[in-house]
């Protein structure tokens, strides 16, 4: 027999979840940026040529730490710019330095495995952030919401929000590893490496390492907040302002 279905509930509660998507799209939009990588020219070294377009996240308020995925510096890029926006447009433009990178790295042979350091890169920014950033969330479990902010294309100025279903929890290494790794059920556009992935109370749980299109289904993979932190702390020198 079951029972009867109240229609007017579930268009309720599917009303509160998208005020609350927005909202956190709200809080979290001026945090996002555009980082080009570019390259000097030959023949004018001072004229930059952009050679790879990245999304990156403000991590750290009390020193203004822009994080993206490494990957970028495999295109040869030697400068770096941050295009800052209000989520319609482009409003400033600054350069930012690296502090920090990790790439998989690759050990000896006798010990016939791969050490893996997350696909992230650090930059110091001159300008602080709008808002604070957002803390960080619980680990990522199979099921859970999450949310991912960024520029759709390679330089458009407007942010998009794709909202998904982690499918895939895993590890980079083998058990031993610190790092994980977790795959997102939505569709992210060419050049949104390095956007920030957030859950349903806005909390920063990740950041989009690549996205990938396995049998007519869009997913991504994504690199989890615990993991970058703990490469942020461990892996080489400390960074002034990182905290646990």
């Amino acid at each position: 027999m079951g029972f009867p279905i109240d229609y007017e509930i579930g268009r309720s509660f599917a009303a509160m979840e998208q005020e609350r998507r927005k909202l956190i799209f709200n809080c979290s939009k001026n945090l996002v940026v555009k980082i080009v990588g570019c390259r000097r020219r030959q023949e004018s070294p001072s004229d930059l040529e952009p050679v790879i377009y990245l999304n990156g996240f403000f991590y750290s308020d009390s020193d203004p730490y822009i994080l993206t995925c490494a990957h970028g510096f495999e295109s040869g890029a030697t400068d770096f710019l941050a295009l800052m926006s209000d989520g319609s447009a482009f409003n400033a433009q600054v350069p930012i330095e690296l502090v920090k990178s990790g790439q998989r790295q690759q050990v000896p042979p006798e010990n016939a495995r791969v050490d893996w350091v997350p696909d992230v890169a650090v930059f110091k920014c001159p300008q602080q952030p709008a808002h604070p950033p957002r803390p960080h969330g619980s680990v990522a479990a199979t099921d859970d919401s999450a949310n991912v902010i960024g520029f759709a294309g390679r330089d458009a100025p407007q942010l998009s929000f794709n909202s998904g279903t982690v499918s895939s929890v895993g590890f980079m290494g083998g058990a031993r590893s610190p790092f994980g790794s977790f795959t997102i059920d939505t569709y992210a556009e060419p050049g949104y490496s390095g956007s920030p992935i957030l859950n349903m109370d806005g909390f920063l749980i990740g950041m989009v390492q690549a996205g990938h299109d396995p049998n007519g289904s869009k997913q991504v993979t994504a690199i989890p907040a615990q993991g970058i932190n703990v490469f942020l702390q461990t892996c080489g020198d400390a960074l002034p302002g990182i905290k646990s």
